[in-house]
C-alpha cells in the first residue's frame, strides 16, 4: 500500500525497505485507516538524523485506496511526527504524479520545488583548472562551526530551495548532509579564497551503487560568486576521484528555477536523468493548524 518506488512494490522489498530505515534512524511512525478488515490508506515517515522527515503513502490511484481518506492520514501522520522533535516532513513524488500532488496538498504541504536529477560520467566531465586565487582544502581541516557558517553564508539569496534556509539549526542541516547516503569525508571540500572559506561542495557514496558519489551539497557565499568557484570545486572533486579511481560517476538534485547552477552542470558533462516534486510541510506553515 506504500507508494515506494517501482524497486519496492512487492510485500517483501517494502518489509525489507522498513526493516531499513528502522536500523538507521530509529522505529518509523505509522498510521493507516481501515473499512472493516480493509486497510483503505496508509502512510509512514521514516525521520532522518537531521530531523527530517520523509513521508510515504498509499498510491492514490491504486485500487485498494480510499483517495478522499488518504489526506487526513498523511496529515495525522505528520502531526504525529512533528510532536516527536520532527523538524519538517517532506514528500518526493514523480512529477507526473498528479494524484499524489492533489492528496498531499490537500494534507496541508506545499511544493518547495521541481528536482532536475543529473548525472555525468567521470570520463565525460571536463575539467578545467582552477582560477589561481582558489585554494581547495579538505572540509576535514575545518572545525564544525566553521563549516555551518560557511553552508549558512551559502544560503544568501541563494536560487536553490530558498524557502529552506534558516528553517532548521545548522547542526541538524550538516547531520543531514553527512548521513544522505554513505558518509565520504575524503570528498567534502572547501574552495579558500584569500584564507577564507568561500565555497564547499560535499559528495557522499550512493548507497544502493557504490561506484556513485551524490553531490549533496554545494554552495558559494554571496561575496564570492561569478568567479568560477562552482566550477572549480565540481573540477576538484572530478579530478580527486579519479586519482582514487573509486568512482566512475557523479549525481546530483536541483532545484529547476536554479538556471544558473542547470547550466553550469550541463557545460561540465551532467545530463538531466529524470524529475521529481518535493513538497514540503513545516511545523508552522501556510496550513499551520494542519500540521502543527
Amino acid at each position: 500500500m506504500l507508494g515506494l518506488g517501482r524497486s519496492l512494490r512487492t510485500r517483501s522489498q517494502a518489509e525489507a525497505f522498513l526493516r531499513g530505515a528502522c536500523n538507521r534512524f530509529g522505529e518509523p511512525m505509522m498510521l493507516w485507516a481501515r473499512e472493516g478488515r480493509t486497510t483503505t490508506a496508509a502512510a509512514v515517515i521514516v525521520t532522518s538524523e537531521g530531523k527530517v522527515g520523509f513521508v510515504y503513502h498509499s498510491p492514490p490511484h491504486h485500487e485498494r485506496t480510499d483517495p478522499a481518506v488518504l489526506p487526513d492520514v498523511i496529515r495525522q501522520v505528520t502531526h504525529r511526527a512533528m510532536q516527536r522533535d520532527t523538524a519538517i516532513v517532506q514528500s518526493v513524488i514523480d512529477s507526473e504524479d498528479a494524484a499524489s500532488a492533489r492528496s498531499v496538498d490537500e494534507a496541508g504541504f506545499e511544493k518547495l520545488a521541481d528536482l532536475v536529477h543529473m548525472g555525468c560520467d567521470l570520463d565525460d566531465a571536463c575539467l578545467d583548472e582552477p582560477p589561481d586565487d582558489v585554494v581547495m582544502r579538505p572540509a576535514e581541516a575545518y572545525p564544525a562551526a566553521t563549516l555551518q557558517s560557511l553552508v549558512a553564508a551559502t544560503y544568501e539569496q541563494s536560487l536553490d530551495c530558498p524557502r529552506l534556509a534558516g528553517r532548521r539549526k545548522m547542526s541538524d542541516v550538516m547531520t543531514s548532509h553527512r548521513t544522505t547516503g554513505v558518509y565520504t569525508p575524503a570528498s567534502w571540500h572547501v574552495a579558500v579564497i584569500d584564507g577564507q572559506p568561500a565555497g564547499c561542495i560535499f559528495a557522499n557514496r550512493r548507497e544502493i551503487e557504490p561506484r556513485v558519489r551524490d553531490i549533496v551539497y554545494m554552495g558559494v557565499a554571496l561575496p564570492y560568486r561569478g568567479r568560477g568557484l562552482g566550477r572549480a570545486m565540481l573540477s576538484h572533486l572530478a579530478d580527486q576521484l579519479r586519482r582514487r579511481a573509486d568512482a566512475d560517476a557523479i549525481g546530483l538534485a536541483v532545484d529547476a528555477k536554479n538556471t544558473c547552477a542547470i547550466r553550469l552542470y550541463q557545460t561540465f558533462g551532467f545530463t538531466e536523468t529524470h524529475r521529481r516534486a518535493c513538497w514540503i510541510c513545516f511545523p508552522e506553515g501556510p496550513v499551520g493548524t494542519d500540521c502543527a
